[in-house]
């Protein structure tokens, strides 16, 4: 009698370990899911970041699509332009990949940018055919928001058939890294800005 209720009790006792070990797996594999599901790339990052800058759209790969479509359809007769929109939406297929929409009275552009560890490359500017206004502006507030939340921005991969874009971005990459620190402190650390600044000006 007493070895029977022992060995029910053992086996008992075995199943209970059993269930725990099931639970405690189980609970493991739940919570590193729900620690991926928080996981925020490089790319995620900037996008919070811009879209509390009201002075940049962020844009859905569909949403943009949809908005480079409108564009091709409004030039229809344009086959240059047409081929120049389809390179920008072959261009979002990448996962790196994130437009930005600039939206201003007769000024809209896509800023196509490549996200890759703390570099955002502009690889690309799509214009609506309707502008009549330059981006030179907006491209330098850009440039001073990636610098000033740590990014480093370049332009060299920019395939543009405008030579003013690719003169406002040659501008901005001849821009030294002592100066992109300058705007990097002016926001961040106003004393480091200020002695950055005076060790400047006592050089000149």
């Amino acid at each position: 009698m007493y070895n029977m209720m022992y060995n029910l009790f053992y086996k008992k006792f075995i199943i209970f370990l059993f269930m725990i070990s099931i639970i405690k797996i189980g609970g493991t594999s739940l919570k590193a899911t729900q620690i991926q599901g928080f996981i925020f790339t490089k790319q995620d990052r900037l996008r919070i970041q811009l879209s509390r800058f009201n002075k940049f759209q962020v844009l859905g790969k569909d949403e943009c699509c949809t908005l480079i479509n409108k564009w091709k359809q409004e030039n229809i007769i344009d086959k240059e332009y047409r081929i120049l929109l389809d390179k920008g939406i072959r261009q979002l297929c990448d996962k790196n990949i994130f437009p930005l929409y600039i939206n201003r009275i007769n000024s809209q552009y896509i800023i196509i940018n490549l996200v890759s560890h703390d570099n955002v490359n502009i690889i690309n500017i799509l214009d609506n055919k309707k502008n009549t206004w330059s981006i030179d502006k907006a491209i330098m507030e850009y440039h001073i928001f990636l610098v000033e939340n740590n990014y480093n921005p370049n332009y060299y991969e920019l395939k543009t058939t405008s030579m003013k874009h690719f003169l406002n971005m040659f501008i901005l990459n001849l821009l030294s890294e002592e100066e992109n620190k300058l705007i990097f402190f002016r926001k961040n650390d106003y004393i480091k800005f200020l002695e950055k600044d005076t060790e400047i000006k006592n050089r000149e």
